[in-house]
């Protein structure tokens, strides 16, 4: 899959021209470096929003250590086609280095992936709800909002339904009654229960912090937008904030529709082109902004490996 992504990233910067993208690249000069700059604040509001989901515990830790778990666990999510849950695991497991118990560790990471999802529907039906004042008589576009909604509340629905019937215990029950081995789970049965409680117990008994967080994670969604509208805008490109947000919504949707691809490499710009054609903009321009989300991207899973590593590193005492 990996293999393909590049060799479709390849065809389509030869179909536009490398040239032309890097004229493009000309017109921002120093500005394309300030387009990298509102994802250091998606960062810090996702950072927040998963250390509410902590509750009690929320303090236990300081918020830096937030962040850079945050990151190394975003990276790993951006590297391996997990639909991006391969670094959940990854963030309880670095917490627990930090004092945090596993149980709630994991605990934590299901919440904050519940209410981010959440959270990202709520940004698509807003994104969505601006294409459609703005083209109403756009009915490909309505129809693809319609199964991009139906499938994001059906993805809702069903964390929300898996969390209060006890989501690991129930996964455990699930692989005993497929007769498909789970000794390791087994062995782990109170500790399963243990987190399906503390899940349950959040949403009894925190509701404010659930509140937050869920805010906290649509500002993100949110502030992600202002990358698209200043790369546009860097260019001298007309565009406004509603377009840019109705942009990133549905980038989001196509990111998240094909998990399969590492990194979505080549499909993610695919999809870019044909979104910011029906903005009236240029292949080259959407190749451009996809080419810097690239960049961005990779400095942040650079952040984030390199943080990984550290904490694994186990240097001799003589260095």
């Amino acid at each position: 899959m990996l293999g393909v992504g590049v060799a479709l990233l390849a065809f389509m910067i030869y179909q536009i021209g490398p040239g032309n993208i890097i004229q493009e690249f000309d017109k921002l000069g120093f500005y394309g470096l300030l387009v990298l700059v509102p994802y250091f604040f998606v960062y810090l509001f996702d950072a927040l929003a998963w250390q509410l989901t902590l509750g009690d515990k929320a303090r236990d830790v300081v918020f830096s250590k937030y962040f850079f778990i945050r990151t190394a666990g975003e990276a790993v999510n951006n590297i391996t086609p997990s639909a991006y849950m391969g670094g959940e695991p990854v963030k309880a497991y670095l917490l627990q280095k930090h004092g945090i118990p596993m149980t709630d560790g994991l605990a934590s990471v299901v919440i904050a992936k519940t209410t981010v999802v959440i959270a990202q529907i709520l940004f698509v039906l807003l994104g969505v709800s601006i294409a459609l004042l703005g083209q109403p008589s756009n009915y490909e576009l309505l129809y693809g909002a319609v199964l991009v909604i139906v499938f994001l509340a059906a993805a809702m629905t069903f964390l929300i339904f898996v969390q209060r019937r006890g989501m690991f215990f129930g996964a455990l029950r699930l692989l005993e009654g497929l007769r498909i081995p789970a000794g390791f789970l087994k062995r782990r049965e109170d500790q399963l229960k243990i987190i399906d409680s503390i899940i349950l117990k959040f949403y009894a008994q925190h509701r404010t912090a659930l509140f937050f967080s869920l805010l906290f994670f649509f500002l993100g969604w949110l502030v992600g937008s202002l990358e698209i509208y200043w790369l546009v805008r860097f260019l001298d490109l007309p565009i406004d904030l509603p377009a840019a947000v109705t942009l990133e919504a549905l980038t989001t949707v196509v990111r998240a529709a094909v998990f399969f691809i590492p990194g979505s490499l080549g499909v993610q710009e695919g999809g870019n082109i044909l979104l910011f054609a029906a903005y009236g903009f240029s292949p080259v321009t959407a190749m451009t902004f996809s080419i810097i989300r690239r960049v961005r991207e990779a400095i942040w899973i650079g952040i984030g490996l390199l943080y990984l590593a550290k904490q694994e590193l186990r240097m001799p005492e003589y260095l």
